[in-house]
């Protein structure tokens, strides 16, 4: 295992790997996900950087994790690699929905105060969710699973102590 298995089932069911982020939420994955202890801000600022640098244009990532342990974080090195000033990028938690210019846009959102997953849809979500030429990244997407597309990245951090984050991700879906 790779120091996940409180959530990664120790079986594979029809070729899925089942993700457990949160009870209830079931997470049907190809492959298992991947884990990394970040050990301080600049390795999950790294790692971040790192996605930029392989996912393609049109990505959706989910963040998930519980407060303070790096969704932000993670935006701002991502965002970083892509060209966009860090101090730009702050947690949409007010305005729920930030669009950062690129080349290429990058797409925030935090639906932590999203009343229901239905309001989602009323702030625009279908559009956000089809975009091509950019990312998207929602912070606490678990309120949101449901209106995720087919495929999507997972990005899950915990704290683990002070400095060390746990992130785990994957993508989700049929590629």
């Amino acid at each position: 295992m790779n120091g996940y298995a409180k959530t990664l089932q120790d079986y594979v069911l029809g070729g899925f790997f089942i993700f457990r982020p949160t009870a209830p939420s079931i997470l049907l994955m190809r492959e298992p996900p991947h884990t990394l202890d970040s050990r301080s801000e600049a390795e999950t600022l790294q790692f971040a950087a790192d996605m930029a640098r392989s996912l393609p244009l049109g990505t959706v990532i989910a963040l998930q994790g519980d407060l303070g342990a790096g969704k932000t974080r993670f935006v701002q090195g991502f965002t970083r690699e892509l060209g966009i000033p860090a101090e730009l990028v702050i947690s949409p938690t007010f305005v729920i929905h930030q669009i950062y210019e690129g080349p290429p846009p990058v797409h925030h959102l935090d639906v932590y105060r999203l009343p229901h997953a239905d309001s989602f849809w009323d702030l625009g979500g279908a559009e956000i969710l089809a975009i091509e030429d950019g990312y998207v990244l929602i912070e606490w997407a678990d309120k949101v699973l449901n209106a995720l597309p087919d495929r999507y990245v997972h990005i899950r951090m915990e704290l683990v102590d002070a400095s060390t984050r746990r992130i785990t991700w994957a993508w989700v879906g049929e590629a």
